[in-house]
């Protein structure tokens, strides 16, 4: 279910004239990396656009040190 959403968030972003050139931009916390990864391929291959990922720390991921990554 969440990622359903996940990948509704991500086709809504990318609708628009601008969508063909540039990348649609994905911030989500690092736990979410390997599942994300499954959908942005899925995505890519239906639609042919880019999803340019970037996980996030969480904040009690922060408060440890991690800094997260492109």
């Amino acid at each position: 279910m969440r990622l359903a959403a996940i990948a509704m968030v991500i086709m809504a972003a990318s609708a628009g004239p601008s969508a063909a050139r540039e990348p649609v931009r994905l911030h989500a916390a690092g736990s979410l990396r390997a599942a994300l990864n499954d959908v942005i391929k899925a995505f890519g291959a239906e639609t042919r656009i880019e999803v340019a990922a970037t996980s996030v720390p969480l904040p009690e991921e922060l408060a440890v040190g991690a800094t997260g990554s492109p």
